[in-house]
């Protein structure tokens, strides 16, 4: 059932983006907002209920340690390909109107400096529009804050 997905699922939400975070459920085959959420947990449907090993379960959950096993494995070499990608797009919307405004949305922008980065590297950009991982920065950033002020304070007769 879904009470264990239940159960982990805010835990697995509040490790950072990037995190390798896996989920075998029931619930993959319906609505997973509520497990999800605005993080990058990946969700894969157990098939059965995942309540003993028989032949189904023991090849799903084989699937599903060599998937996070891929997660966790650095790959050998990071290609950067947003800036080629944002003016390859770029180009062929401005060859079919001239007034074509040329926005960064989601994927790995997650803080301003990966904006920048997009700023920095393609030419005509005219802005950033966050996706819903954004949503939920300035609410993490205010806790992190709130957390180290109560944690700085000094009581006046230590």
């Amino acid at each position: 059932g879904s009470r264990g997905t239940a159960i982990v699922a805010p835990a697995l939400q509040a490790l950072p983006i990037g995190f390798p975070k896996l989920i075998v459920s029931t619930v993959a085959s319906g609505n997973t907002r509520p497990y999800v959420g605005h993080s990058d947990i990946t969700i894969m449907y157990s098939v059965v209920d995942v309540s003993g090993l028989n032949s189904v379960s023991r090849r799903i959950l084989s699937n599903a340690a060599h998937a996070i096993a891929g997660m966790v494995t650095p790959s050998s070499e990071f290609t950067d390909d947003r800036p080629t990608l944002g003016m390859t797009m770029f180009d062929a919307a401005k060859s079919e109107h001239d007034d074509v405004l040329l926005l960064c949305h989601g994927g790995p922008i997650a803080m301003p400096d990966d904006a920048q980065y997009i700023f920095d590297r393609v030419p005509g950009i005219d802005g950033f529009y966050g996706a819903s991982s954004m949503e939920r920065l300035p609410t993490e950033i205010a806790v992190t804050d709130q957390v180290r002020q109560f944690g700085d304070l000094r009581l006046a007769n230590v």
